[in-house]
C-alpha cells in the first residue's frame, strides 16, 4: 500500500477511536448581530431565536428546568437575556455583594481561554444585585474586581423573573475575552433555592460540566460564543 494511503487510514482509524463527545460536548452559539435592544427588563424588543431552551440539574436527577437564555450583539454592547420560571422565589434584602451567595441567580462565566487560567464572573439575584469577580483556575476569586460597564434590567413576575444584561464590548476586548474573529469563551448557570427555610439548592447549567458534585468553576463547563 502507498505510504501515503497507509497514512490516510491510519488517521481514519484514529478518528474512529475518540468518543464522540469529544466533538459534541462544546456548545457553539452563533450570536446574531442587532442594531439595538432597550435593556429595561422586558423580553418584548428581544426578536432573535433562543440560544438555550431550558438549564439542566445533571446533579440532581438531570431534569431540565424553563429557562431560556438569549444572546445577541451589537457595535457596542454583548447582550444577554434570562427568562426564569420558579416557584420558588428567593431573594433577600442584603446590601452586600456576598448576600447573593444564598438566593436565586443567574450566572456568567467569561474567560480568556477554555481551560479558565483567567475568568470573569457575575452572579445576579432577581433584583439585579450584583456579584461579580475576577477569578484563576482554581477559584481564585477576586471579589474586589467589577465589571465596569454592565448594565442590567429586571422584571419579577409570581412565579418568574427576567434577566437583561449589556456588557461593553469595548471593556470584554480591553480584558483579552473577544477573539480576533469574535470568539468568546463563556459559560450561563443559574442557581435555584428552594425548601422549607428556603435553605436548598439545584444547580443548574446550561450543559454538563464534567464533576460529579456541582461545580460551574472548571473548564468543561465553557461553551463558545461567535459574534456573527
Amino acid at each position: 500500500m502507498h505510504t501515503r494511503n497507509r497514512l490516510f487510514w491510519l488517521l481514519l482509524c484514529l478518528l474512529y477511536l475518540i468518543p464522540i463527545s469529544a466533538y459534541s460536548k462544546t456548545k457553539v452559539i452563533n450570536v446574531p448581530f442587532v442594531n439595538k435592544i432597550n435593556v429595561d427588563g422586558k423580553a418584548s424588543d428581544w426578536k432573535i431565536p433562543c440560544a438555550v431552551n431550558g438549564f439542566i440539574a445533571p446533579w440532581n436527577g438531570n431534569d431540565y428546568d424553563q429557562t431560556k437564555f438569549y444572546a445577541c450583539h451589537n457595535d457596542q454592547y454583548l447582550y444577554l437575556l434570562y427568562e426564569v420560571t420558579d416557584t420558588t422565589l428567593t431573594y433577600n434584602d442584603g446590601k452586600t455583594e456576598a448576600s447573593v451567595g444564598n438566593e436565586d441567580r443567574v450566572e456568567f462565566f467569561i474567560s480568556k481561554d477554555d481551560q479558565m487560567s483567567t475568568y470573569y464572573g457575575a452572579e445576579i439575584d432577581p433584583q439585579g444585585k450584583v456579584m461579580d469577580y475576577e477569578s484563576h483556575f482554581y477559584r481564585k476569586c477576586d471579589y474586589s474586581w467589577n465589571y465596569k460597564g454592565l448594565i442590567l434590567g429586571h422584571s419579577i413576575g409570581k412565579h418568574s423573573y427576567t434577566m437583561e444584561v449589556a456588557i461593553p464590548l469595548k471593556e470584554l476586548r480591553e480584558l483579552g475575552l473577544v477573539s480576533a474573529e469574535g470568539k468568546i469563551y463563556m459559560g450561563v448557570f443559574r442557581a435555584d433555592y428552594y425548601g422549607s427555610n428556603m435553605d436548598q439548592v439545584v444547580w443548574r447549567p446550561w450543559i454538563v460540566p464534567d464533576s460529579k458534585k456541582p461545580d460551574f468553576h472548571i473548564p468543561s463547563s465553557l461553551g463558545v460564543l461567535v459574534l456573527k
